[in-house]
Formats: C-alpha cells, structure tokens, sequence
C-alpha cells in the first residue's frame, strides 16, 4: 500500500551500509516502492532482484524490528558478474548496479 511506512531499519550484513541507506530511500519513495511490490511481489526466477527487493519492501512495512536484506544480497550475487555484490566503492555505484539489473529484468514489462 501507498500508506506513510514506519521508519523500521535494516540489518547490517557487514559492508553493507550503501545498500542499508539506497533501500531505506528507495522505500520511502511511495510511487517507487508501490510500483516494486505490484510488479513484483510473486517470486520470480527470471526477476530475482526485482523480486528479493520487493520483499524488502512489504517486510519493511510490516515489521516491527529490524530486517534483513540477505534476500536482496543474495539475488545481486547471482546476478553480478563475478559473484560479488559487496565489492562496491560507494553507493552511487551500487545504485548503477542495481538500476541496471532491474531495467534488465523489467524490460518486458
């Protein structure tokens, strides 16, 4: 739903704090987060990132604690060439990263 979310955090896998900050922003964008969740709310092997990110969302939205993004962590490792998805310098580049896989995974749609 477009409804005001609480401000629940995500938790810290490490060296994660670009991707802990980008989805914080990105859920609090109420067009944004409510496009994901309706495009991609159904797990979906052809659209792992989309669909590990709009998990992130609704658990965001329903929790009352912290939550992890081990499912989003896990769906950019696949996705990333190399394996890595925690090799990134800063945010801005973690961002082109996963703009790229969701506009990939998107295209169709």
């Amino acid at each position: 739903s477009l409804k005001a979310v609480p401000y629940i955090g995500l938790q810290n896998q490490g060296t994660t704090c670009y991707l802990n900050s980008l989805c914080q922003c990105l859920n609090k964008t109420p067009e944004l987060r409510g496009g994901l969740i309706a495009l991609c709310s159904t797990p979906d092997t052809a659209r792992p990132v989309c669909a590990a990110l709009s998990s992130l969302f609704s658990s965001l939205s329903s929790a009352s604690q912290a939550v992890g993004a081990e499912g989003l962590s896990r769906a950019l490792t696949t996705a990333v060439v190399g394996g890595n998805a925690f090799g990134y310098e800063d945010v801005q580049e973690f961002w082109q990263v996963l703009l790229d896989k969701l506009e990939a995974e998107l295209k169709s749609t």
